[in-house]
């Protein structure tokens, strides 16, 4: 019985309808015809659900929440002192061979990034105290860890320009 039914309503609904006018030429030559574009709104939606995707794999691969990109003394240490609340005595007016890059920090330690002559270096606030060597130096200063890391001994010695004069 709801078998009759349903053959019965779909007879009435589903009748023979005629075929659209270009289906032979779609058939015999399916490359010629162009396919219909897929609505600006479906790529818009699809373009913004791909950039939200690139922010939270940055976001996570990225263990970094804060940064700053400065050569500026007075700027990288106003940065520092607000972001983390460490405020490092850093030159106003550094030597010659020494060059802020930037600084970053996370809820574990604060990183302020220079260059010695032509060689990168790093002066790390928080963590663990480190052995001291030829190119890593560390100490505690006002219940903090800090640690100057360089790549040559004689880098390790002009590093102490960034916070003492001479």
């Amino acid at each position: 019985m709801y078998r009759d039914w349903v053959e019965t309503a779909l007879a009435q609904e589903l009748g023979p309808v005629p075929a659209p006018a270009d289906l032979w030429q779609r058939i015999q030559n399916p490359r010629t015809v162009s396919r219909r574009s897929v609505p600006s709104r479906t790529w818009n939606v699809a373009a913004l659900a791909a950039c939200a995707a690139m922010a939270l794999v940055t976001m996570w691969l990225h263990p970094w929440r804060h940064e700053i990109r400065s050569s500026d003394s007075r700027q990288v240490r106003a940065w520092v002192r607000a972001t983390s609340g460490v405020d490092v005595p850093l030159e106003a007016q550094l030597p010659a061979h020494l060059q802020l890059t930037g600084a970053r920090f996370s809820k574990e330690q604060t990183e302020i990034d220079y260059r010695v002559r032509t060689h990168a270096a790093r002066l790390t606030i928080g963590g663990r105290k480190t052995a001291s060597n030829s190119t890593t130096f560390s100490w505690t200063m006002d219940g903090k860890v800090y640690t100057l890391a360089c790549g040559d001994p004689e880098d390790l010695r002009l590093s102490c320009g960034l916070c003492h004069i001479g």
